[in-house]
């Protein structure tokens, strides 16, 4: 997957990481769920985005959990939580690049380490937090859980089939606010596994609230998938659009 790359000329000077990073070795879970518009539509921080309806009064959010052992950043793992949408035609962002799935709006991506808490808010605007993360595959089941302290607890446990899958697994983590700017994701791994079901649970500490996990709290599971073994690249900032005012009462 790395053969031939040519490293963006952009650093991180303070940490010396060249663009675009690499994840040499890793395992994940990515998961979608059927969630009710009413409960995310609202509360998308630009008014430029909605959300992809995928049934009638239903919309995509997507939990994706991650265990980098060997990448540019040195080892930690993240969690993230965001909402499949798409864009206003005007002032127009341009659509994914063939073979690229819609936008995924980032909205909680807690991480385990300060290096990549930091790189990560400062180069590209993703809404890291320190947290504690666990993440483990084994044949019958993908166990993660995820705690923002003082903030809430996430509990995921998935069940792999018996199917594999060769393919790629391509994202386009869109950031708010602010200005708009896209990143494209591309995963790359070795027997991919659909998931057939999975179960998530929610535990939210007093005085903590935020809609869409919420609205993730009482969503739907509808596919996944999972790996033990795969390779990543994230580019650089890709997009960039002004921000805008939300003008909607």
């Amino acid at each position: 997957m790395f053969e031939g790359l040519v490293a963006d000329s952009d650093l991180a000077q303070a940490d010396r990481i060249p663009l675009p990073l690499r994840y040499q070795d890793l395992s994940f879970a990515f998961l979608t769920f059927a969630a009710d518009e009413a409960l995310v539509a609202p509360h998308l921080p630009d008014p430029r985005l909605r959300p992809v309806q995928i049934a009638p009064d239903k919309v995509a959010l997507a939990v994706s959990i991650y265990d980098y052992r060997q990448c540019d950043l040195a080892p930690y793992l993240e969690c993230g939580v965001s909402v499949l949408v798409e864009t206003q035609s005007e002032p127009g962002i341009s659509p994914p690049p063939s073979g690229f799935p819609a936008l995924h709006y980032v909205h909680r991506l807690p991480v385990t380490t300060e290096r990549s808490r930091r790189i990560g808010r400062a180069h590209w605007g993703f809404p890291k937090f320190l947290g504690e993360i666990s993440f483990a595959m084994g044949p019958d089941t993908a166990v993660g859980c995820v705690i923002e302290p003082d903030r809430y607890r996430l509990d995921l446990e998935a069940f792999p089939g018996n199917e594999t899958l060769d393919r790629r697994l391509r994202l386009r983590p869109l950031l708010v606010p602010g200005p708009i700017t896209i990143a494209h994701v591309v995963i790359e791994g070795t027997g991919m596994i659909p998931l057939d079901d999975a179960t998530l649970q929610l535990e939210f500490d007093e005085g903590f609230s935020d809609p869409i996990l919420s609205a993730l709290s009482e969503a739907v599971f509808m596919e996944g998938v999972a790996c033990q073994s795969a390779s990543a690249l994230l580019s650089g900032v890709i997009e960039s659009f002004p921000a805008q005012t939300d003008d909607r009462a």
